[in-house]
């Protein structure tokens, strides 16, 4: 049976689990992490005096947030005549409290107008002014999925306490006057957009200091407080032209920020070496990507190009058991820009001298089995297993044939054997290829086996094999 949020060990339970969730809302509804901390505050103090069962505790505190918002008395920008911009969080930053919330419950929570204006205390017709005025500022419609990606991105841009300073700070919250309801909404978005927190204390603070917010904020950097199966544990900056030389614990890696560079030759690039890796350039080689992971070994070094006239900032990850990882549950991104012949493209250039079938598997969580043929035996041929896994959301996955694991993860922070997704952008994975030189007289075509595990998917999967033989000549 659930609990309460009066139970204090349960809202703070809540909290502890919730807090990124939280916090990422209450930034997209202020677009001011100050003014987000007093919101989340303000919702979980309501929370308490409610006693809100603890499986509607999200619920709630999200459908506060949302109304404080919309009904602070924070002015309205006034629609823009020129053409919206093409900088989103810009857009997004210039909306008001109550057309961020208004988008928050039709983009990204499914209401519609109606449920929208119930839900924040509005007439429909203000409903839909907010909104018409917000995607003209933001430039995009509301079923846009573009919209709702901006939206996503903007609130990823949160960091907040630790969830003791949250839940020490909600107690000093003051409840409402039993006035009026508008005196009551006034007060509380009063209370959620401008009261000065208590101070937290030291222990406390302390303790924040060393999460991925508190390092953020000590060093006035953005990087993301979890990625790929890491969590961030430090962050150093180094000046244009200067070069730092780190030492860290096996298993540790890190990033360097790309953002800043836009290097047109290999001598403007930041220069990062490790025990293995050498590159000179990882913003040049990987300037789409926003960071650029490299191992440690327990020490790296990382210099910064003088003629960028940028520092760079270098983030410290540490690797966090699944069950550890705030693994994103909604909105993900879903890339299909493989192939099942991504991998023989790269090996061979001519099509195979004898294809077999493919083999394609579905399905979500569980253990299941197949088998996939190998076609009929040609002398000197290189038979080679194509292999492509589709995943369309976070999870756990493990492909074996013939009883050896193919999955080939190893960008993930644990056995690489597993294929692990923690975060929205879910990418395919070509398998890693078997293949070897057959003879006509040694090799003959059968099935061999497969043998697929996956846990904690949310959705379906996809995967496909085939054997082929190559001319190892081509």
């Amino acid at each position: 049976m659930g609990g309460s949020t009066g139970d204090e060990s349960e809202l703070g339970d809540f909290v502890a689990a919730r807090t990124a969730e939280l916090h990422r809302t209450a930034y997209l509804l202020t677009a001011d992490q100050d003014r987000a901390e007093r919101l989340v505050e303000v919702a979980v103090a309501q929370l308490a005096r409610h006693r809100t069962d603890i499986g509607q505790a999200g619920a709630e505190a999200r459908r506060c947030m949302a109304r404080l918002a919309a009904t602070a008395t924070t002015p309205t920008p006034a629609t823009r005549t020129a053409a919206p911009t093409d900088d989103a969080d810009t857009a997004i930053a210039d909306l008001s409290p109550r057309q961020r919330a208004v988008l928050l419950l039709r983009c990204l929570d499914g209401h519609d107008t109606r449920s929208t204006a119930r839900e924040l205390g509005l007439a429909p017709s203000k409903v839909t002014d907010a909104e018409q005025s917000a995607s003209h500022t933001v430039g995009f419609e509301p079923h846009d999925d573009r919209l709702r990606a901006a939206l996503t991105d903007f609130s990823e841009r949160a960091t907040w306490p630790d969830p003791d300073v949250t839940l020490s700070r909600a107690e000093h919250v003051q409840p409402p006057r039993r006035h009026s309801r508008k005196r009551y909404i006034a007060a509380a978005a009063v209370i959620a957009l401008t009261a000065a927190a208590p101070i937290g204390s030291q222990i406390a603070h302390d303790r924040w200091l060393n999460t991925p917010a508190g390092i953020n904020a000590s060093h006035g950097t953005h990087l993301r407080p979890y990625i790929e199966g890491y969590k961030l544990v430090g962050a150093q900056r180094v000046p244009a032209g200067a070069k730092r030389e780190l030492e860290l614990p096996s298993g540790d890696v890190i990033t360097v920020a790309c953002d800043n560079f836009s290097p047109t030759k290999e001598s403007d690039a930041p220069v990062v070496r490790t025990a293995k890796s050498t590159g000179a350039w990882p913003c040049f080689k990987q300037s789409a990507r926003f960071y650029y992971f490299a191992t440690t070994e327990g020490n790296a070094t990382i210099k910064a190009p003088p003629q960028q006239g940028h520092s760079i900032i270098v983030g410290i990850y540490r690797p966090v058991p699944w069950a550890d990882y705030p693994v994103a549950q909604d909105n993900f991104h879903v890339v299909r820009r493989a192939t099942l012949d991504t991998n023989a493209k790269m090996n061979f250039t001519k099509p195979p001298v004898r294809r077999g079938k493919t083999l394609v598997m579905t399905g979500r969580n569980g253990v299941f089995t197949g088998t996939v043929k190998k076609p009929a035996a040609a002398r000197g041929t290189t038979l080679f297993l194509s292999g492509l896994l589709l995943p369309t959301t976070t999870g756990q996955y493990k492909v074996e044939v013939d009883g050896q694991a193919v999955t080939d993860c190893s960008y993930t922070a644990q056995d690489s054997t597993w294929c692990r997704f923690y975060d929205r952008d879910i990418r395919p994975v070509p398998l890693s290829p078997i293949f070897g030189t057959d003879t006509f007289d040694s090799a003959r075509p059968g099935p061999v086996k497969v043998r697929v595990v996956v846990r904690d998917a949310l959705g379906p999967w996809k995967l496909q094999l085939r054997y082929d033989r190559y001319d190892p000549e081509n």
